[in-house]
C-alpha cells in the first residue's frame, strides 16, 4: 500500500525508503548547512565501515571548527569528513536579496565528483531567507546537489523554521532545471499515520538538540529526473 500524496510519484514511499537505507552497507551521504549539528553525531547515526558521511557548510565562525573537533572526540569510530566548500562570496546573494550590496562570484560547489553521493540531505538550507532571497544562489545550490548525486540516490530537504521561503524558492522550474523530480513530500497534519511518519523522519533526520518546528513544516524527497 502506497501513501505518498497523489501529486508526487506515488511509487516513491518514505517509510520504505528509511528501511532500505539503513540496511545498505555501503552508503555515502552528503549534508549541507549542518553548523554546529551534523547529523552524524546523532547518538544513533550508523557511519561507520563503508557508511560514510560528508558535511559542507558555508558559513562558519571562529570557533565552529574547534567545537565540531570535540564532537567529533565524543563518536570515535565513525566515518565522517567536513569539507571546505569552494562557495566564493556570499555577495551575491546579499545582492539578491539586498539590491544595494554588490554582486560576487557566489557558487556552493564542492571537490566532491559526480554522482558520489547516495543521499544528499538539506535541513531549514533552502528556507534560509538570504538563500530563498536569491534566485542564483537557489539555482545553484540545486545544480551542485543533482550533480553529487547518484542515479539511484534522494535528496532529503527538511523545512522546520522558515517553510513558507523554502515552499515559494523550491519551484518545480528550478528543481526541473537541476536534473532533479519531486518524489514525495510530508507534512504533519494530524492523522495517526502521517504523524507516525513524521516522527521516524525526525527520528532520523532532525539535527541534534533541535526541538521546535514551525507551522506547515514540511519534508521533500527529489530524485534524479529520469532522461528522455
Amino acid at each position: 500500500m502506497n501513501y505518498a500524496p497523489a501529486a508526487y510519484d506515488t511509487r516513491f514511499n518514505p517509510f520504505m525508503y528509511l528501511s532500505e537505507r539503513e540496511k545498505q552497507s555501503d552508503f555515502v551521504m552528503v549534508e549541507f548547512g549542518h553548523r554546529l549539528r551534523p547529523i552524524a553525531y546523532k547518538p544513533e547515526a550508523f557511519f561507520i565501515d563503508q557508511r560514510c558521511y560528508a558535511g559542507v557548510e558555508a558559513w562558519h565562525y571562529h570557533d565552529d571548527i574547534d567545537r565540531l573537533e570535540a564532537l567529533a572526540a565524543k563518536f570515535p569510530g565513525r566515518n565522517v569528513a567536513f569539507i571546505e566548500p569552494n562557495f566564493g562570496s556570499s555577495d551575491e546573494l546579499w545582492n539578491d536579496f539586498l539590491p544595494e550590496c554588490e554582486e560576487g562570484p557566489y557558487s556552493p560547489g564542492t571537490i566532491l565528483p559526480d554522482g558520489a553521493a547516495d543521499e544528499v540531505f538539506l535541513s531549514n538550507v533552502f528556507g534560509d531567507p538570504l538563500l530563498a532571497g536569491s534566485k542564483q544562489g537557489t539555482s545553484r545550490l540545486l545544480h551542485e546537489t543533482g550533480r553529487i548525486l547518484n542515479e539511484r540516490g534522494v535528496v532529503v530537504v527538511r523545512e522546520t523554521l522558515t517553510p513558507e521561503y523554502a515552499s515559494r524558492s523550491l519551484t518545480l522550474e528550478m528543481i526541473a532545471g537541476a536534473g532533479l523530480r519531486k518524489a514525495t513530500a510530508w507534512r504533519p497534519n494530524g492523522s495517526k499515520w502521517i504523524e507516525h511518519i513524521w516522527s521516524r523522519l525526525e527520528d532520523v533526520y532532525k539535527p541534534p538538540g533541535s526541538s521546535s518546528w514551525a507551522h506547515d513544516s514540511f519534508y521533500q524527497f527529489l530524485t534524479k529526473a529520469a532522461e528522455s
